[in-house]
C-alpha cells in the first residue's frame, strides 16, 4: 500500500468536514441502506478548557452540569487543551469533574496539555488508554486520535506512532 503524504492536522480536519458535509462520512452507506439499525443521539465536542487551577472547579462543575442536563446527550468530546499548563492535576479535574456530572467523556490531548514535559506522558498517565482508542456507541465507530506534536500549535504533524496505531487499527474496524 503506497502511503499517504504527511499533511497537517488541519489539512486533514478540513478532508473529513469536507466528507462530512458531504454525506459521505464513514457508516453512511450502511445508515442509508439499513432499516434504522443506528439509532439517533446527541453527543457534544467541546475544546480548549484550559483548566488552571482548582479555583477553576465550580466553573467546569456548572459547564459539565449545563451539557448533561441537555435532553439526550450521550457523552462529551474534551479535544484538547484540558489544561492551561499540562498539569496532572488539571487534565484529572477536568475529566473527573466530567464524570462527576454523569457524562461519559472522552478525551483526547491539545498542545498545552504537553507544556510540561513537551509530549503526552503526563496525559497517558493521567488518562491511560486514552491517547489513541476507539469506541462504539448505538452501532456508530469512533476513533480518537492524538494530533498533537509536542507543544506546536500551527502546522502540526500527525506523529509516526498514531499514524501506526491507525494502521493498525482501522482494519478492525466494520467498514459498512
Amino acid at each position: 500500500m503506497k502511503a499517504l503524504p504527511p499533511c497537517t492536522r488541519r489539512e486533514a480536519l478540513g478532508r473529513l468536514a469536507t466528507l462530512l458535509a458531504a454525506g459521505l462520512w464513514p457508516g453512511a452507506i450502511r445508515a442509508a441502506t439499513e432499516e434504522r439499525r443506528f439509532a439517533e443521539f446527541v453527543f457534544v465536542a467541546a475544546n480548549d478548557f484550559h483548566h488552571f487551577e482548582p479555583d477553576c472547579d465550580p466553573w467546569f462543575e456548572a459547564l459539565f452540569r449545563q451539557i448533561a442536563d441537555h435532553e439526550g446527550v450521550s457523552f462529551c468530546f474534551g479535544l484538547g487543551d484540558l489544561a492551561h499548563k499540562g498539569s496532572p492535576e488539571s487534565i484529572a479535574a477536568v475529566d473527573r469533574i466530567a464524570r462527576a456530572a454523569g457524562l461519559r467523556f472522552y478525551a483526547t490531548p491539545g498542545n498545552h496539555d504537553n507544556e510540561i514535559e513537551g509530549n503526552t506522558a503526563i496525559y497517558e498517565r493521567v488518562l491511560p488508554g486514552r491517547l489513541n482508542y476507539r469506541f462504539e456507541h448505538q452501532g456508530w465507530q469512533f476513533v480518537v486520535i492524538d494530533s498533537t506534536e509536542g507543544t506546536k500549535w500551527k502546522l502540526t504533524q500527525v506523529q509516526p506512532a498514531t499514524l501506526a496505531w491507525l494502521d493498525e487499527e482501522l482494519p478492525k474496524i466494520d467498514p459498512l
